[in-house]
């Protein structure tokens, strides 16, 4: 009795692992699931890298024949600017301020959003303390 129930139990494991193995491969859901997305990645990334290509390469060109005709002082485009990088430690300390507080806002705020709000307020600020106050010293 025990020996006939062991025998049918092992008969219809190895039928519905015989069933697996034989089942044939599906192509068509292997090239929508694997093949598709790999190859919209693909596309996308190198779409965006072929247009950032494009245009540093248009600009560093554009910008080498005004330093040849003497347009731009290389001496003083070399030269850092504070102000400028005061604006994007105020953008950046406002984009991980942003992450932090929709990452603690749970469903509310989405982290990217935040970011971006927080980054959008510390542009203002810089607006405000930096550029606006230089406008009104000139008036």
């Amino acid at each position: 009795m025990l020996q006939d129930v062991i025998n049918d139990t092992l008969v219809e494991a190895a039928s519905s692992t015989l069933q697996f193995v034989a089942e044939p491969l599906d192509l068509a859901k292997i090239l929508k699931k694997v093949v598709l997305p790999i190859c919209i990645i693909a596309i996308v990334f190198s779409s965006i890298f072929g247009v950032l290509f494009f245009y540093l390469r248009s600009w560093h060109r554009q910008r080498m024949l005004m330093i040849e005709k003497g347009l731009i002082d290389v001496k003083k485009a070399s030269e850092p600017n504070p102000k400028r990088n005061m604006m994007i430690a105020i953008m950046v300390l406002g984009a991980v301020a942003g992450w932090v507080v929709g990452d603690l806002a749970g469903h509310m705020l989405p982290p990217p959003f935040g970011a971006v709000g927080f980054a959008a307020i510390g542009y203002m600020v810089y607006y405000c303390i930096f550029v606006h106050k230089k406008d009104k010293k000139q008036e």
